[in-house]
């Protein structure tokens, strides 16, 4: 199946008349050729020029899975854990004093070269071409080379996470939480008794003023001689 191409400042069609240009069209052919649009008369190297600079994206139409090993991530207690693709490779530099990345990197985060007498791995400073995807240093030998992939050159794998429980902290957190349930409850239970005795008081004084009443009625009703 054919995928989609989006390039930045172009739009695609579907077909246009011979003789009828309009700036900034192409189209995609059933066998994946691109055609751009460009006036009548436009020489080759005029073509160039005008195509110079371009992003041209590619999507599949149907997504490509490939399984890698997967590689165990360290975070800490109150960190931040940033995921980006990037590069950590090595590199045999010989007479050109060149390094070819697979990927283009954003920048240089950190370059290493392996100092053989000591041995050992020592910082050092190499240029970055423009498109990011050469490092040019100064002697042959050994290097390491950590960068940030372009976002352009990377796809957004599926990652799945895994946590560590600390067996004996959720342990006690479990036996706090229990404990302050268990004090609200008696809390809760303590006030509700109170509750009832208060509503005993009330009712019990109640019937003995109504007793009090009612002794006073027949009292009257039944004066002493």
């Amino acid at each position: 199946k054919q995928g989609t191409f989006r390039i930045e400042g172009w739009n695609e069609k579907s077909n246009n008349p011979l003789g009828s240009y309009i700036p900034n069209l192409f189209a995609t052919r059933e066998d994946n050729v691109l055609w751009f649009d460009l006036p009548l008369g436009t020489t080759l190297e005029q073509a160039k020029t005008a195509l110079t600079g371009l992003s041209l994206n590619y999507q599949l139409a149907e997504p490509i899975i490939t399984p890698i090993d997967a590689k165990p991530i360290t975070c800490y207690e109150n960190g931040t854990l940033i995921i980006e693709p990037y590069i950590k490779d090595k590199f045999v530099v010989g007479e050109t004093l060149t390094i070819t990345l697979e990927y283009p990197v954003k920048a240089i985060d950190k370059l290493l070269k392996l100092n053989t007498e000591t041995p050992e791995w020592v910082e050092v400073e190499g240029t970055l071409s423009e498109d990011g995807t050469t490092i040019t240093v100064t002697e042959q030998g050994t290097y390491e080379v950590y960068g940030e992939i372009k976002p352009e050159y990377s796809t957004r794998a599926e990652k799945t996470f895994s946590v560590p429980i600390n067996l004996k902290a959720q342990v006690n957190s479990n036996t706090d939480a229990i404990k302050k349930v268990n004090d609200k409850i008696y809390v809760d239970s303590e006030l509700f008794t109170a509750m009832l005795l208060q509503q005993e008081m009330r009712i019990t004084l109640s019937e003995q003023q109504t007793a009090d009443h009612e002794s006073r009625i027949t009292t009257l009703e039944n004066p002493t001689p």
